[in-house]
């Protein structure tokens, strides 16, 4: 399990000493001390009144606030949680995430959303009834903008013919995107062409304010979540989704056993990032709760052990492997987000450790990429299957591959399933597991 603070402007009139360059940057850099992940911001440029004084919030520029945390920090994701897609024109939000993504080497992670304020879209002047419309055209012209190719496209209000927004962003083959929200169709979405989702709890009385579907029990997202990834299997996309959530029924501080129960009924079900909020009076308070939260509860989410490795699960390990072997074969490096994750971390012998899956394809791309030679082509995979460990072997051709060739190990790092090349080169331990 993975923890992302909710910086803690999400109230009214925050302190000021929280919405400085020093005080967000302390903040965020407290956060990465204590063991979080990953820090979120939220998008509400122009709230109305009556919601404010409901159950609304102050936030900041989530853009302009990630860019200070990213300053301050080393390895800290970056989320915008949630930024509303049909509010800005897709080009000029391709260009803004693609520099946040260069500033912070990579770290970009872009929580997006359709909206639900009808009064923040008449003050931006967004048709609230286009809201679907424009998010599907929105995070298309992303996808494609993000290239750096040109792009011809007309689009609600647009049109652009062979628009080029460059540079790319670090990340490859982009940053990822999170969708929220609890619809159906916020699923399928999140199916076909996201890297994440983020449901949100919520009982009768806020499904109407918050223009979603409700969601209550952790047997209903248990549910969700199991059709969600089911359906991105038959899409032919390997990578199961991230799951970003919330524990609701506990404090982290106050009540620290139980709160680590509902982590693990979480993690159980296949979350596998959670939004936590600290918040304080100045930033000292906040640090030092943060630093509290750290040993109290961070430092105690170690990984559970994995559920027992099916037949199933052993074939997929082997079609996953296959499509590794392939990847390199063909000198195809992009198309290894299809087995790796962001977060991968390699090592080949001589070199030193690779951080992340935009450097291990730039790693494959560069001076180094003799050592990925073809030596990687599979003839044919044995798998075995022994609890909750599948191993595949691999049949190696010896005309494609000599004993002096350098081959990597992977020593973490959170693959479609968990996959650690053991150190004879040619066995695959595999890891049924969503919680790493």
């Amino acid at each position: 399990m993975r923890f992302s603070l909710t910086y803690p402007t999400v109230v009214l009139d925050p302190p000021a000493e929280l919405l400085t360059a020093e005080g967000m940057g302390a903040i965020a850099a407290a956060a990465e001390e204590a063991g979080f992940a990953g820090i979120g911001f939220p998008e509400h440029p122009a709230t109305p009144q009556s919601w404010r004084d409901g159950a609304g919030h102050d936030s900041v520029d989530p853009f302009l606030a990630l860019t200070v945390a990213a300053t301050a920090t080393a390895g800290l994701r970056l989320l915008t949680f949630l930024t509303v897609l049909p509010y800005r024109n897709p080009f000029l939000l391709a260009k803004t995430t693609a520099t946040l993504d260069r500033l912070s080497g990579g770290r970009l992670t872009l929580g997006v959303g359709t909206g639900y304020l009808e009064g923040e879209f008449a003050a931006l002047g967004v048709d609230y009834a286009e809201r679907n419309a424009l998010f599907d055209e929105a995070l298309e012209v992303l996808r494609l903008a993000w290239t750096g190719e040109p792009v011809d496209r007309v689009g609600r209000h647009f049109t652009a013919a062979g628009a080029v927004s460059r540079p790319t962003p670090v990340a490859t083959p982009r940053p990822p995107v999170w969708i929220g929200g609890n619809s159906r169709l916020t699923r399928r979405r999140v199916a076909a062409l996201a890297e994440g989702w983020a449901p949100v709890p919520t009982n009768p009385a806020q499904v109407q304010r918050r223009k979603t579907a409700q969601l209550e029990s952790l047997d209903q997202l248990a549910g969700w979540i199991r059709e969600l990834q089911e359906e991105r299997e038959q899409l032919g996309r390997l990578a199961p989704a991230d799951v970003l959530y919330m524990v609701t029924d506990a404090d982290p501080l106050a009540e620290p056993e139980r709160y680590l129960e509902s982590v693990q009924r979480l993690a159980d079900i296949g979350v596998t990032w959670l939004s936590l909020g600290v918040r304080g009076s100045s930033v000292a308070e906040v640090t030092d709760r943060l630093a509290e939260v750290g040993e109290r509860v961070l430092a105690r989410t170690a990984v559970p052990a994995p559920p027992p490795c099916t037949d199933a699960d052993a074939r997929a390990v082997a079609g996953l492997y296959a499509a590794y072997a392939d990847a390199l074969d063909r000198r195809e490096f992009d198309r290894l987000d299809r087995v790796f994750a962001a977060d991968v971390v390699a090592e080949y012998p001589g070199h030193e450790r690779i951080d992340g899956l935009a450097a291990l394809i730039a790693f494959m791309r560069g001076s180094h990429a003799e050592v990925v030679r073809t030596v990687h082509r599979v003839v044919d995979v044995a798998v075995t299957v022994d609890g909750d460990t599948a191993t595949c072997t691999a049949a190696k051709r010896n005309d494609l591959y000599r004993d002096g060739d350098a081959v990597p190990t992977v020593v973490s790092g959170r693959y479609t399933d968990e996959l650690v090349r053991a150190a004879d080169g040619w066995r695959i331990r595999a890891r049924r597991s969503r919680h790493s």
